[in-house]
């Protein structure tokens, strides 16, 4: 199957620990982003998974397998659960990268021990980060090499820039975010928030650690 690398969607998640079952799972669901159904993994569409230690899984579509997408509330759900998950990750939290018939999942990248400056001020409108000497795309196949973080990220939040906004976050950690933008992405990205360990602020749409 011919799958184009280039284009793709991307989130951070976190492996669940299914109690008392020993097991580690991935679930990713649509939730109305439909990032499983454009990438062709569809409800009832077979998956292989292979496993490459110390890089994570490769999730492939394939015509017959054991594994399938299903379906809860309408939502296509992709779900793997296996015993030896944690041999293959540093910790629970992993970037899922979709693309057209397959899934790359990989330890999540963390930068710290990253110089933070205090008064450093980042925002982000659309797909650009604004920083105070430059400008740059975050429609980036790879990850971003930033040779520091901010202080403050400002987001202003829309459809187009929710997982790209949400992934520069998870991985520079700053100190401080403000988020705005439609209310039922202001929930989304606040759960985000909420499970990288921030906490909200008297200010609307404000989160610290």
């Amino acid at each position: 199957m011919k799958t184009n690398l280039h284009r793709h969607d991307s989130l951070l998640t976190r492996l669940g620990d299914r109690t008392g079952r020993n097991l580690w799972r991935l679930w990713v669901e649509d939730n109305g982003f439909e990032r499983l159904r454009r990438n062709n993994f569809v409800p009832g569409s077979a998956f292989h998974v292979r496993k490459r230690p110390g890089t994570g899984l490769v999730i492939e579509q394939t015509l017959i397998a054991s594994c399938h997408v299903s379906s809860r509330r309408g939502s296509a759900v992709l779900s793997y659960e296996a015993r030896d998950l944690a041999e293959l990750f540093a910790g629970p939290d992993v970037r899922v990268r979709i693309h057209v018939g397959q899934i790359i999942v990989q330890p999540a990248l963390r930068c710290h021990g990253v110089a933070r400056p205090a008064d450093e001020h980042w925002s982000i409108a659309g797909d650009t980060l604004t920083m105070p000497r430059a400008s740059i795309s975050l429609r980036s196949a790879a990850p971003l090499a930033l040779p520091q973080t901010a202080a403050t990220i400002t987001v202003e939040l829309d459809e187009q820039n929710l997982v790209f906004a949400t992934e520069l976050i998870g991985n520079q950690r700053p100190g401080r975010v403000k988020i705005t933008g439609v209310k039922i992405l202001l929930v989304v990205a606040g759960q985000f928030l909420r499970a990288c360990g921030y906490g909200e602020t008297d200010a609307a749409g404000e989160f610290v650690r």
